[in-house]
């Protein structure tokens, strides 16, 4: 079996490998030309986070009290600064509005 290849692909696949190997896939380009692929699928590969369906910080804070009273003991040292009062006035005035806008929804007889 004599396969024949075009000497121009030929050419270009020496370039494309010797550009490879001159820069890590890691480091791919766009419009560039360097094309890196993932070695393997990525939603099966990759596994790292196991926390289920809460992040790591949260399931941390359910289950280590000594975790959920920092960020307790954080929550109000921020909530009696000058930053803190501004937040916390901002949250109220959007439950507020969110309350007053499922009234309205209520009166009108509209459901969401």
């Amino acid at each position: 079996m004599n396969i024949q290849y075009d000497k121009q692909a030929l050419v270009e696949g020496n370039r494309q490998r010797a550009q490879a190997e001159e820069r890590p896939t890691t480091f791919a380009e766009y419009n560039g030309s360097v094309s890196a692929s993932p070695t393997s699928n990525l939603d099966l590969s990759s596994q790292t986070r196991m926390a289920g369906q809460q992040g790591a910080r949260a399931l941390e804070l359910m289950q280590s009290p000594e975790a959920a009273q920092n960020v307790s003991q954080w929550m109000n040292l921020f909530g009696q600064s000058n930053q803190g009062g501004e937040f916390n006035q901002q949250k109220m005035q959007q439950a507020m509005q969110a309350d007053s806008l499922a009234i309205t929804d209520k009166e009108l007889g509209r459901r969401k």
